[in-house]
Formats: structure tokens, C-alpha cells, sequence
């Protein structure tokens, strides 16, 4: 709406003059304001859209959204001018307020995007912590990434053993006995290399280099899962990961739709259904104008 108004605010300074009843016309200060700060409204705005939109994106693209925030935040508050430095400088007491403890999904996320990894935490976490946190922090994440990747393993091992003893079952008196004692020789004759876990391989191997614009992260894993098979399942889980369970759309307006004269005694529980419900609706209707568009 405002930037809609600043397009035209000479046009509202003369209807003032002909309509003595129009009193809503912002001062010449505070067009100014505007002017100052509408570029930097304008990456909020595309960031609120990106993060908490109605079809959700994978956790991948939340640290370097939350770092471009974190950019801007400090160039402002450095600025020259006095209302965009007290502005900014507020705005950064808040954000460090909630970005004060090592936020471990969206680097995680980050480090599971082929394009980023590693890399791209030791690049970030000097522009977004104070210099005495950085090293700990990298340290934390890196611990949480193994420690989960640990529990993985363990539990693909388990279905895997299942597996193996079915296999066994099933042959334990056909002629793939000749195999099983030849394996056995291979591992006595210490002829057997120790395999590195694929979490290991994946962080040694470069960055993948290909198209920003249609890369699908989820795609990627999808098509990597025989060379990162215990990796490729806690990527899927941890990059499905939404980092808000609201459409912003939902958070600022569909109390108002659920919540009226009529329907003001609703349970936590029905009104939280009615939202999703219409959250999942109108998602299924956006995803078939999509499908409908590319056809």
C-alpha cells in the first residue's frame, strides 16, 4: 500500500488542497522516511514470501536468506543518516535476540545442499556471530550433522541386519554357501578395506556446480541415494523441514476468517484444523494452476 501511495503522493498533496475533509495525507518528513526505507522493506518482503509462503521451501534456503537479512541489517547501521542507523540498529538488538544461539537446521540444511556444504557455514558464521563464537559454533554444528547421521546409521543397520537374516534364511542350504565361506576367507586374510560413512565421502568430495535457478535439492538426493544411502534418508527428512508451520497469508489474516460472531466459541483444536484445512486447499489449488500453466 505504501509503495502503491509513494508512486502518487504529489497527486494526494493537491487533493488535499480541493477536498478540506481529506485529513490522512502524510507530512513531507514522512514521504521521506519512505523513500529512505522502501528498498529496505522490499527484502522483507521478498524474504516473508520466500520463507513462509503458502507452497513451503526446502530448509536449505534459510541460512543464506537469513544472511542477506543479517547484510543488509548492518550496512544500514552504519549509515550516515540518523533514522536508518537508529532503525537498523534496533532492528539488529531483535535479530540477534533470536539468532543468539547457533541455529542448527538451517545449517545442517546448509551444509546438505551439494552447492554449499561446509564451505558455506566457515564463509557465513564470521559475518553472522561475534568473532570468540564463530569457531564454537562451527564446532556445534558440526557435531549435531554426525551425531544425527549417527542415529541413521544405526537405524539402516537394523533394517539392513533384517534383511541379511531373511537373505540367510531363505539360503542357508543352497549353493550360496561356496560364496559365504569365500567371504570369509577375504576377511581373514585381512584383504577387506574399512569403508569411509558416505556423510565422510559426501563432505570430501567438491561442491556441485550446476544451475541455481531449477536446482531441486530434493531431486539431487533423489538421484544420489545408491552412492549416499544413510545420507540420502536423513537429508530427505531434514530438508523437508518447513521453517514455520504458518503461511504468512495465515498468520496475519485467517484468524479473521475463522474467527467471527458466529464461530467465536471454536476449540484450539478445531480452529487449528480449519486452518490447515484451508491452508491445504488453497495449496492444492495453486499447485493445479501451475500444472495447468505448464501443460
Amino acid at each position: 500500500m505504501l509503495e502503491s501511495a509513494f508512486i502518487y503522493h504529489n497527486v494526494f498533496n493537491h487533493y488535499a488542497i480541493r477536498d478540506g475533509n481529506y485529513k490522512w495525507l502524510p507530512n513531507d518528513s514522512e514521504w521521506v522516511k519512505y523513500d529512505k526505507i522502501r528498498k529496505f522493506l522490499s527484502v522483507f518482503n521478498n524474504v516473508t514470501k520466500m520463507l513462509s509462503g503458502t507452497l513451503y521451501p526446502t530448509s536449505n534456503i534459510f541460512l543464506p536468506v537469513v544472511l542477506h537479512v543479517k547484510k543488509i541489517l548492518m550496512e544500514e547501521s552504519f549509515s550516515e543518516d540518523e533514522y536508518m542507523k537508529n532503525m537498523t540498529t534496533s532492528m539488529q538488538i531483535k535479530f540477534n535476540k533470536y539468532w543468539g544461539e547457533c541455529n542448527l537446521l538451517m545449517s545442517i540444511a546448509a551444509i546438505l545442499d551439494p552447492r554449499l556444504k561446509l564451505k558455506f557455514i566457515s564463509y557465513t558464521f564470521p559475518k553472522i556471530y561475534a568473532h570468540d563464537e564463530v569457531e564454537q559454533n562451527l564446532k556445534t554444528a558440526q557435531d549435531a550433522l554426525w551425531e544425527i547421521y549417527a542415529d541413521y546409521v544405526v537405524e539402516c543397520n537394523v533394517s539392513n541386519e533384517r534383511f541379511s537374516s531373511a537373505i540367510d534364511s531363505a539360503s542357508s542350504s543352497s549353493h550360496f554357501d561356496a560364496m559365504f565361506g569365500f567371504q570369509d576367507f577375504v576377511v581373514a586374510s585381512g584383504s577387506v578395506e574399512p569403508s569411509k560413512p558416505d556423510l565422510q565421502v559426501y563432505l570430501e568430495e567438491g561442491l556441485f556446480v550446476g544451475s541455481n535457478e531449477n536446482f531441486d535439492v530434493l531431486d539431487w538426493w533423489k538421484m544420489n541415494t545408491l552412492k549416499y544411502p544413510q545420507l540420502s534418508i536423513m537429508a530427505r527428512d531434514i530438508l523437508s523441514i518447513p521453517i514455520t508451520t504458518v503461511a504468512s497469508e495465515s498468520a496475519f489474516s485467517a484468524g479473521g476468517r475463522v474467527l467471527d460472531d458466529y464461530r467465536s466459541s471454536l476449540s484450539t483444536k478445531t480452529v487449528n484444523a480449519l486452518i490447515c484445512a484451508s491452508s491445504w486447499i488453497r495449496s492444492t489449488q495453486q499447485n493445479a494452476k501451475t500444472v495447468t500453466v505448464i501443460k
